[in-house]
């Protein structure tokens, strides 16, 4: 997993709280929801940075 998939949790989160929502689930079901789909995303941005320049790349 790279940073590159980062926005697939954030695309994700929307359609995880509804659908918890809908079901009828109680608020700390989704704030639990919440947090589990940031930990990842989170996770990715600590993640170190590359040294290379990607500008000078051919």
């Amino acid at each position: 997993m790279t940073i590159r998939h980062a926005p697939l949790f954030v695309i994700a989160l929307p359609f995880v709280v509804t659908g918890l929502e809908l079901s009828g689930a109680s608020p700390l079901a989704m704030l639990s929801a919440l947090f589990i789909l940031a930990v990842p995303f989170l996770l990715l941005l600590t993640l170190p940075g590359s040294k290379e320049n990607w500008s000078r790349r051919r």
